[in-house]
């Protein structure tokens, strides 16, 4: 945000709750310090010692307790609606996002508008079900969501958090994708040639999913369609680094504690505000 204005018009667009909504127990805020507080705290790791010092001038608890409190708000009146709700509401654009993706690949027929790939969040090693949530392919502890972008940039879904030893395609069995998917085709009303998105060679290739062809059948046409879809899927990669560049309080892993923080509320609020 480059301005005030900016950051007031954010909390106008959310309908951010007034002064009142922000008497807590241990102080009271107004909208306009518990949107900041909110922002700043995502945006860099900081303690609350230092924030206070910053100009957040309440003690340590409450301010705590207020960005608990923000992001609960945020995640329960929003993120949770636009991100975790299934993928009907964006069929408006999906025929835009497939005749984008196949100008730029040279590919239209396949009808790809989005791409699909999951993500680890590493969090501080839990005080329990630490074998639950080690990723012996990340060899660190960590929470995995699986996430639909667009050609865009915008996140249209994203399932998580699971703990790190599930892989991607069992999320994608999780949230039943395949089924959402198919759903919106229907309001599309396009069952010839649906609309699909594309992954990498670990999702399991089905109607609504696409993947590279696998080597083993490969022709000339093949390596050129592997080719530029690839390179094309390259774009979800660059969106999940615009999430933590932006907000990299949810990338340090140090304070993504399971036992006094809630990580995954963090980071789906991060990709929120990243939309």
């Amino acid at each position: 945000f480059k301005s005030a204005d900016d950051i007031q018009h954010l909390m106008d667009e959310l309908a951010f709750p007034g002064d009142e909504y922000w008497r807590l127990p241990n102080g009271n805020f107004t909208r306009e310090e518990a949107m900041l507080l909110f922002l700043r705290r995502l945006s860099y790791p900081a303690n609350y010692l230092h924030l206070s010092r910053e100009g957040f001038s309440a003690q340590r608890g409450a301010l705590s307790q207020l960005y608990n409190k923000v992001g609960e708000w945020m995640f329960v009146n929003h993120t949770h609606r636009l991100l975790r709700t299934g993928m009907s509401k964006w069929a408006r654009r999906v025929p835009e996002y497939a005749q984008c993706v196949g100008e730029y690949t040279g590919f239209p027929s396949f009808n790809v508008f989005g791409f699909l790939d999951g993500t680890s969040r590493a969090i501080g090693r839990p005080g329990f079900w630490q074998r639950a949530f080690y990723s012996g392919h990340k060899r660190k502890h960590c929470l995995q969501f699986l996430s639909v972008t667009a050609p865009d940039g915008m996140i249209l879904f994203t399932h998580g958090p699971t703990n790190g030893a599930h892989q991607d395609n069992w999320l994608v069995n999780d949230c039943k994708l395949n089924e959402q998917l198919q759903h919106l085709n229907a309001v599309i009303g396009n069952a010839r040639h649906p609309f699909a998105i594309y992954g990498d060679p670990i999702f399991a290739h089905t109607a609504y999913i696409r993947k590279a062809m696998p080597r083993y059948e490969r022709t000339l046409q093949h390596e050129i369609y592997n080719k530029a879809m690839n390179a094309a899927r390259v774009s979800i990669e660059h969106i999940f680094g615009i999430v933590v560049s932006l907000w990299a309080y949810v990338d340090f892993s140090k304070k993504q504690n399971l036992s006094w923080t809630n990580p995954a509320t963090a980071y789906l609020n991060a990709q929120f505000l990243t939309n």
